[in-house]
């Protein structure tokens, strides 16, 4: 059976099946490219979805690797000043671990010295719930594990909705013991 027959001396390109109605090959064809499509369609999504694993990948090793050799901790802490994620340097200048502090089983209030809980704690704590977009700096002292003092230098915000209304607090943390003592 011939499909495309291009006739010499002729200007148009007949087709030619014999036991086809025009309807019937009309439907055929739609059908035939709409597979063609659909199956083009799904190959970019399936690369589309490649190329965003990859990229999430590539995102997070990134990530990775910046807190793995982040000099300081970087957190986030909920309204209660609970932390949802507490990552860096967090044993080598507390003491403890970060899951200790995600546990609950210690909160950063506890071991901030008490000459300077006032200051730092009580002082701040109403600010960042209560001041759209309120960050500060402080120096202080905090009690590590094993009883050593560590000055601290904190850089802390607050993550506030669109109406300004504080939802979250996010900072750094540095040890700058070695500075204070020179």
């Amino acid at each position: 059976m011939d499909f495309f027959v291009f006739h010499e001396g002729e200007t148009y390109l007949k087709i030619l099946f014999s036991d086809i109605p025009p309807h019937e090959l009309f439907i055929r064809l739609v059908g035939s490219l709409s597979f063609l499509v659909i199956g083009l369609l799904i190959i970019k999504l399936i690369n589309i979805k490649e190329l965003a694993e990859k990229t999430l990948h590539e995102s997070e090793e990134r990530y990775r690797s910046f807190v793995q050799n982040f000099q300081g901790i970087a957190y986030r802490c909920d309204l209660n000043f609970r932390p949802i994620f507490i990552h860096g340097n967090v044993e080598q200048i507390t003491g403890f671990s970060e899951e200790e502090f995600i546990s609950g089983k210690i909160a950063w209030d506890k071991i901030i010295h008490s000459r300077d809980f006032l200051i730092v704690y009580k002082k701040e704590k109403q600010t960042l719930r209560s001041t759209p977009n309120y960050s500060n700096k402080h120096e202080y002292q905090i009690l590590r594990k094993d009883g050593q003092i560590r000055w601290i230098y904190e850089i802390m915000q607050n993550i506030c909705d669109q109406s300004g209304k504080p939802l979250a607090f996010q900072g750094t943390i540095y040890d700058i013991t070695n500075r204070k003592m020179m």
